[in-house]
């Protein structure tokens, strides 16, 4: 138990850690030092996603996918289950590998996220879907347009009379500025620095799961024992 104690309270830290330098990262506030005499600019997200809404006419694809806050872009068998689309997948989105998808009703809560590798398939007619520049860096990407800053503005740009059915649409979500490197390259290393720290935290994740395996199967043979011994 205080082992299971300390990697909670480790991963804790590990997660706050990695907001609080991705918040300094992504706003230019800390600079590499290869890149500390290059400013950064404004750049609206337009030039770095085309929107692209490609309906499943002839029906070929079936892969079904939602779009969660937590996990990103996940196969619907896998969140619920089983399938909850339509029989009739036609009016269905085609998306490709690396694709970026939002669900329109809450972008502002961060249902924002990008398609899996070698995963085609489609999504609800409901979703904005976009094509992925090459000067983007998906895992950049995947860690900005979740940031504090953003998600004030997804509130900004959403519109509608019912509170918890206001949508944002794809062209005003290609109309936000964000500050950005100017080269791809520092793109890609801040990309690096997080995705290694996330690697940390799914680590001490899984090293938690096996401590908590390990001792359900040590209370299992405690029990045996006390049961052999009460016999």
């Amino acid at each position: 138990d205080q082992r299971i104690q300390l990697l909670d309270a480790l991963c804790d830290r590990k997660v706050e850690y990695k907001l609080g330098l991705a918040q300094q990262l992504l706003t230019g506030k800390m600079r590499f030092q290869d890149f500390v005499n290059k400013p950064w600019i404004d750049v609206p997200l337009s030039e770095f996603f085309t929107e692209r809404s490609k309906p499943n006419s002839d029906r070929k694809e079936t892969l079904v996918y939602s779009c969660t806050k937590n996990v990103g872009i996940i196969p619907q068998l896998e969140r619920f289950g089983k399938r909850l689309a339509s029989a009739d997948l036609a009016r269905y989105k085609i998306v490709e590998s690396g694709d970026l998808v939002y669900d329109p009703m809450l972008l502002w809560d961060g249902s924002i996220g990008f398609v899996p590798k070698n995963g085609r398939g489609v999504v609800s007619p409901a979703y904005e879907t976009f094509e992925v520049h090459e000067g983007a860096n998906r895992d950049y990407f995947g860690v900005l347009l979740k940031n504090y800053n953003l998600l004030h503005s997804y509130k900004r740009i959403s519109k509608g009379t019912n509170t918890r059915r206001r949508k944002a649409h794809s062209s005003d979500f290609l109309k936000l500025v964000v500050p950005m490197p100017p080269t791809k390259k520092e793109q890609d290393q801040i990309a690096h620095v997080l995705r290694t720290l996330q690697h940390e935290v799914d680590l001490l994740n899984a090293q938690r799961v096996q401590v908590e395996r390990y001792k359900r199967g040590l209370l299992s043979r405690l029990m045996t024992c006390e049961d052999k011994l009460s016999s």
